[in-house]
């Protein structure tokens, strides 16, 4: 497979993973995030590992897949959780 035919193929794995990691995120923001003193992420194990590896997939994948238009999709995903995030 060339390099070429995988950035074409590779259309649903970055759209999947774009849409589970901004999941993810509202997941953690709204049902694990803790507001005691300072916000803490008291989210399980499981939920951080889903969060990371989608994260990471979806800025690998959208850097793989650069010229096309779900690349976008994955940064724009990427540079939404971050200003949620940092809007903490």
């Amino acid at each position: 497979m060339t390099f070429r035919a995988f950035r074409d193929k590779a259309i649903w794995p970055t759209l999947l993973s774009s849409v589970a990691f901004v999941i993810t995120n509202f997941v953690v923001e709204t049902h694990y995030i803790s507001w005691h003193t300072s916000p803490k992420n008291v989210a399980p194990l499981w939920i951080n590992v889903l969060l990371y590896v989608t994260g990471w997939s979806a800025f690998l994948l959208g850097l793989l897949t650069f010229p096309r238009w779900y690349s976008f999709v994955a940064f724009l995903s990427l540079i939404w959780v971050v200003w949620v995030i940092v809007g903490r």
